[in-house]
């Protein structure tokens, strides 16, 4: 599913223990709001309109952090068809909430309109992560770009010079030959 070039340095424990304290600082922000909010609502009769409004605004927020929070284990997957944006996309939110990489700013080049995925997303989107962390770190930069490029039947996803293929649910559909 993935080809990386060249040798990777940093590995998927180190990067998961510095999500962790991203995540855990995410959701910990999301929740001292809250609950600075509920203290507010707590001693007033009437609900300032401000108060309404963070609270529609953080409620999202925290169940963002959530359902990021939940692809950082890696699961027992069933491959999925899935828009290899979207998994480009989880990929850069997670990277927003890495300690080491959180004043970078990420772009996506192309890939609006390729053909949707097949594989597992988490540990796809693990594999996407890898390689955001490793060009990341390889830049130096303040932005980097993550470009999606469709090769005949793949998805090829490039950061730096780190590429996670993925094959599209059209290839995976086609009969192997005999």
């Amino acid at each position: 599913m993935a080809n990386a070039t060249p040798a990777r340095t940093i590995d998927w424990p180190t990067t998961l223990d510095s999500l962790m304290v991203g995540v855990a600082h995410h959701i910990s922000n999301r929740v001292a709001i809250l609950s600075g909010i509920s203290d507010l609502l707590a001693n007033n009769t009437t609900i300032p309109p401000a108060v309404l409004q963070a609270l529609a605004t953080e409620v999202p927020k925290l169940e963002e952090a959530v359902r990021l929070f939940r692809l950082l284990p890696t699961p027992d997957e069933t491959p999925e068809a899935i828009e290899p944006i979207r998994l480009v996309h989880d990929a850069i939110a997670l990277a927003t909430l890495h300690p080491g990489l959180k004043n970078i700013t990420y772009t996506t080049d192309g890939g609006t309109n390729a053909q949707p995925v097949l594989v597992h997303p988490v540990a796809c989107t693990h594999e996407i992560l890898m390689a955001i962390v490793h060009a990341a770190t390889e830049h130096h930069g303040d932005s980097l770009c993550i470009s999606l490029n469709t090769v005949g039947d793949t998805v090829v996803i490039t950061a730096g010079h780190h590429t996670v293929a993925a094959p599209t649910l059209l290839s995976a559909r086609q009969p192997t030959p005999s």
